[in-house]
């Protein structure tokens, strides 16, 4: 009598045929076998046949191990979800596979291993493709798609766009934007991205952003086509490409470095932001937000040079030239390889790395390896000339201008010396602690119209003669206390006649 309760149940009842477990519907074998023939599972049994929709809708109702064949397409719910089936679908231990599964989303090929659940989320074993929403994964492992999250654990290609992302690993994607852990290359119409590791993504029409995590260099292929390569050190930050020729970059918390061959090499870090134009010598023109710094590297340390955009002041547009007909506008400082020349306005710092020579003309670096600053602008009224020579090595000479001299100061270091301007005078400091490259030959001021050689010996026109103390030597002493004594003087009288007197 229960065995007859079992089998006229409506909740298990079954019109789909026997799924080859070597048993039917009228089989006599026993009870036991009678029962896995009518359910189609169990016991390692394929899922029975359904001859029609109804009877597989009614089996997933149950929980039944079944199979179809859909043809053309038909739609079935299951667990609050409908969802379309192409091909021959089979449902078994409550998931799904087939030829293709549409869902409200989007369509799935070759599906294997689909569970559902709510609010028509659902995971996937792995597809040969998956379209939803426009996100395209072509042989995906370990899918989710959850709250408007399309993800894999893996995949060969990934679309996205006109994003084109292939061999990747941990792909998290909703709206415009994605993430991967790591992928052999990202491209965005002429953006390349090789070698991608721990980075997100958002495409835009025009523009590709890229934001790494902390520490990770990704190369950016623009689409300049240039000799060059570029790339991006995130500290916590992003950078945008933009897809034109020449390439423009925005560059916010990172470092940004072009390299043209193996001798030179363009390198931007913005502790803010900053915004760039290339050419087909690297950079060309960066406004960069306070705190931010170029630099100039060569395979010559004692060459390389930095400009830096100090808390103190507001934006700054600096600009590179590199050819002779360049035309350059509307800049605020401008570093002319044509002619061995950087003007500077405004508040700008000049760095160069600290350095000595050895009796055989070779270099080493002194600590502590941080930039020197040889001359800082401290006012925004402040134009620096500094014409260097041949090989932009030395400082042939550092001008300085000003438009009103009540606002003026200017800092410039040579050796041990510091040299400072001011509206009251020119006062010289002289430091035991610190070696400074000695790359300064000549120092002008429109200011205080003289100007002054360096050498062994500080020679300033006219009838004035200054003698540089050597490092730990008694002068040091006399002369820190006749500048201390002038810093705290009352009245403003020319240095010359305060060491005068």
């Amino acid at each position: 009598m229960v065995l007859i309760v079992i089998l006229f149940s409506p909740q298990i009842y079954s019109a789909c045929g026997d799924g080859g477990s070597g048993s039917s519907q009228g089989s006599t074998s026993g009870d036991e076998g009678d029962l896995a023939g009518v359910l189609g599972s169990g016991g390692g049994s394929s899922p029975a046949q359904c001859d029609t929709p109804q009877d597989f809708q009614e089996a997933i109702n149950t929980g039944q191990s079944v199979t179809f064949d859909a043809g053309a397409g038909e739609s079935f719910t299951y667990q609050g979800t409908t969802f379309k089936g192409k091909g021959q679908i089979t449902f078994k231990d409550g998931k799904l596979s087939g030829d293709v599964v549409e869902v409200q989303e989007g369509f799935i090929d070759d599906v294997d291993g689909m569970e559902f659940g709510s609010n028509n989320d659902f995971s996937i074993a792995q597809v040969s493709r998956i379209a939803i929403k426009g996100d395209i994964i072509i042989n995906g492992k370990g899918i989710t798609f959850e709250n408007g999250h399309l993800k894999a654990e893996e995949f060969d290609l990934f679309l996205k766009g006109t994003v084109r992302t292939t061999n990747g690993i941990k792909l998290d994607s909703i709206l415009n934007k994605f993430s991967v852990e790591k992928a052999d290359r990202v491209e965005s119409d002429c953006v390349i991205i090789p070698d991608v590791i721990q980075s997100n993504f958002t495409n835009y029409v025009n523009a590709l952003e890229i934001q790494s995590a902390s520490g990770v260099n990704i190369t950016i292929d623009d689409c300049s086509q240039n000799p060059y390569e570029v790339m991006f050190e995130s500290n916590g930050g992003k950078v945008i490409v933009n897809k034109e020729d020449p390439a423009k970059y925005i560059v916010d918390r990172g470092i940004l470095t072009c390299s043209f061959g193996t001798n030179q090499a363009d390198i931007l870090t913005a502790n803010q932001s900053a915004s760039l134009t290339m050419n087909k010598d690297c950079f060309e023109c960066m406004t960069i937000e306070p705190i931010g710094t170029y630099w100039h590297r060569t395979d010559y340390l004692p060459k390389d040079f930095g400009i830096r955009i100090p808390k103190e002041t507001n934006p700054y547009t600096l600009c590179l030239k590199r050819e002779a007909d360049t035309p350059l506008r509307g800049h605020d400082g401008l570093i002319d390889f044509t002619k061995n020349r950087i003007d500077i306005t405004k508040i700008a710092n000049y760095l160069r790395m600290p350095f000595g020579f050895n009796s055989d003309s070779s270099y080493y670096l002194l600590q502590p390896y941080v930039p020197v600053p040889i001359y800082q602008g401290k006012s925004v009224i402040t134009n620096t000339t500094l014409m260097l020579d041949e090989n932009f090595l030395n400082i042939d000479s550092i001008r300085i201008g000003v438009s009103s001299p009540d606002e003026f100061i200017a800092i410039t270091r040579f050796g041990h010396n510091t040299l400072i301007e001011t509206a009251g005078g020119r006062m010289l400091n002289i430091s035991s602690n610190v070696l400074y490259p000695r790359i300064i030959k000549n120092y002008k001021t429109t200011f205080h119209n003289s100007s002054i050689l360096f050498n062994n010996t500080l020679y300033q026109q006219g009838n004035t003669k200054v003698k540089i103390p050597f490092i730990n030597s008694e002068e040091i002493n006399l002369a820190e206390q006749y500048l201390q004594k002038y810093w705290n003087r009352i009245a403003r009288i020319p240095l010359i006649d305060f060491l005068n007197n």
